[in-house]
């Protein structure tokens, strides 16, 4: 028996569902039955178009018995070759899912809801009686096939258990938290857990594990039993108060996405459930690019990947997303097909386990000895520098950290100073030259009427710069020369101004109020007052590192004044307009270079 399939469902299954029909075949081969099996995934495809490979399409019309498919609804070309293909040779044609029902054509409606029954509940054992319960139905075979097997559609899981927990209460029955340990929950899809892709999840459990931090890992198929918000309070919450310090998500769509009944088309609505969880909540990524595909791709991720798992998980407070692992390809000698699996990415899992631990740290600070910095946004080459203080297109922004310093006050933070409305703190700013900005603004004038915040020492910025990986380093020398090659006193104008040196430190601007700092947006790529490219390299290398004075600002914020956490205000944060792209997610990045493992937060409009 001859059995072609289209085995491209939506997201990262894609790659990883194809491995467990490769087994199954192997295993059936095994008991001696004479099946063949070719899978074409469209692995490289985009997800909402998609042309088959012509030869496969050619094979499964002149040499296959029976077709199996399980595409995404929008591939409507490949739905008319189907419908063409069944017509013509009248072969039949298995949809494995309900998305692909228009598709189906020479099989009884009753058997089509028992193999869908099979590649729902998925897991091994399903898919292997899967393809032996089509061969019995097409004519191919006659052994009895056991029903398909309930599989757990949501629970939690441990590397160390053979088997996952249905409640909370079971799971901490066989692994008891630790009463002084912060508790992390992980939260990721289904997927991963029933084709056996669990390598990155793994190695975070056991990264954070190995910082002595609690970890409850939760698997979910968020289109059943009731989606993702229901999924988190069950293993998230008890009696209504959250047993995690902080959850980090792998999320797509929005938490509570539905389909239609016919699983063509998808409904978006409002939750509330990190609201009620009340804790932070970050993102995790696994791309579906190999290690290399990634490294190459100067965006970083596809623009699919941005939109599906950053911008609309953003949307219910899902932030600050670290890239964990890549795929890792190889063809499948059962089948053909190109098989996708996790892998964990150097350093990554290390990382985020330190910015997990900070979070939970913060949520157990007392407020009075929380460090916080607030970074306005300023872009004084758009329209000058004092109209782009705190500009927030239409929005009063500094009336709004106006009011959030007035309650902070009020809620036991250490301020020496509270300005009484939005007028107020942009007057004082203004007034102390507060600004990051070297333009318009002499440095002596900065210096002179109070706008220097603190200053970082050479020596003390060289040793921040040995932290940084050793590409990032050489393109700031690149870029904006090295200071520290020769005599001080020698340096030259580009040096000078990336510097910002008063008196051989480099400046900070910003106003220090008790425990809460508050600085402006260094300029991104320019140093100086020229606008022909020579300082203001911005307008001629878009890739251009940051500048020495934008890379010590964000390091002396963070290291001088130690917030916990730093939060930005802006609609516009010009570290992800820094190279490679605003979504790498991980050294040597620029853009999570100046904040690193601290806790951020970004309000953007």
């Amino acid at each position: 028996m001859k059995i072609g399939a289209l085995l491209a469902p939506f997201g990262p299954a894609r790659g990883m569902v194809v491995g467990t029909y490769g087994q199954a075949l192997e295993q059936l081969r095994k008991e001696g039955r004479p099946i063949e099996l070719r899978i074409d995934n469209l692995v490289n495809a985009d997800q909402t178009a998609a042309d088959p490979d012509p030869d496969f399409m050619q094979w499964l019309h002149s040499d296959a018995d029976v077709v199996l498919a399980h595409i995404p609804s929008a591939y409507d070309a490949i739905f008319t070759q189907l419908q063409e293909l069944y017509q013509r040779t009248g072969k039949p044609v298995i949809a494995l899912s309900p998305e692909c029902a228009a598709a189906a054509g020479g099989v009884d409606a009753q058997h089509l809801k028992r193999i869908w029954a099979y590649q729902s509940n998925g897991g091994l054992e399903n898919i292997k009686n899967l393809l032996s319960f089509v061969a019995n139905i097409t004519g191919f075979g006659s052994q009895s096939v056991p029903p398909p097997k309930p599989m757990p559609h949501c629970g939690i899981y441990h590397p160390d258990s053979n088997t996952p927990f249905d409640t909370l209460e079971a799971y901490l029955s066989w692994r008891p938290l630790q009463s002084d340990s912060h508790t992390v929950g992980l939260f990721f899809p289904r997927s991963y857990w029933i084709d056996g892709s669990l390598a990155v999840f793994d190695a975070l459990i056991r990264e954070l594990e190995g910082r002595h931090v609690n970890v409850i890992a939760v698997f979910n198929d968020k289109f059943k039993g009731g989606g993702d918000d229901a999924a988190i309070e069950k293993f998230f919450m008890r009696d209504g108060a959250a047993v995690v310090d902080t959850v980090v998500l792998q999320a797509y769509f929005f938490l509570k996405s539905s389909r239609e009944k016919d699983g063509a088309g998808m409904h978006q609505d409002a939750s509330d459930i990190l609201k009620r969880l009340n804790v932070p909540a970050l993102l995790m990524i696994n791309s579906m690019q190999t290690r290399k595909e990634y490294q190459e791709n100067p965006e970083g991720l596809t623009v699919p990947q941005y939109i599906i798992t950053i911008a609309l998980p953003e949307f219910d407070g899902i932030s600050q997303p670290v890239l964990l692992g890549v795929s890792e390809g190889h063809i499948d000698p059962a089948t053909g097909a190109k098989v996708l699996r996790p892998v964990p990415l150097a350093g990554q899992t290390g990382y985020l386990a330190q910015r997990v631990a900070k979070w939970c740290a913060l949520r157990k600070k007392s407020n009075t000895a929380k460090k916080i910095a607030i970074i306005l946004h300023n872009s004084p080459c758009r329209s000058g520098v004092e109209a782009t203080v705190g500009a927030g297109f239409g929005l009063d922004t500094l009336e709004s950290v106006a009011l959030l310093l007035q309650r902070m006050a009020a809620e036991g933070y250490h301020l020496d100073w509270v300005p009484q409305s939005g007028k107020e703190l942009i007057d004082t700013i203004l007034e102390r030259k507060a600004i990051s900005e070297f333009r318009w603004t002499p440095l002596s004038e900065i210096i002179q009427k109070g706008g220097a915040a603190g200053f970082v020492a050479l020596d003390q910025y060289k040793a921040w710069l040995e932290e940084l990986p050793r590409e990032s380093r050489a393109k700031v020398f690149a870029g904006w020369g090295n200071p520290f090659e020769g005599d001080l006193h020698k340096l030259g104008e580009l040096e000078r101004t990336s510097l910002a040196l008063h008196e051989g430190r480099i400046t900070i601007p910003g106003l220090v109020l008790g425990n809460v700092f508050i600085g402006l947006q260094p300029k991104r790529g320019c140093a100086g007052a020229r606008c022909d490219g020579s300082v203001c390299k911005i307008l001629h290398d878009p890739e251009v590192p940051p500048p020495h004075q934008y890379l010590a600002f964000y390091n002396g914020s963070k290291k001088i004044f130690r917030p916990m956490p730093c939060s930005t205000w802006a609609p516009t944060v010009t570290s992800n307009c820094c190279p490679a792209s605003p979504w790498v997610c991980r050294p040597p990045a620029f853009p999570i270079l100046p904040w690193a493992r601290c806790p951020t937060y970004t309000f953007t409009w």
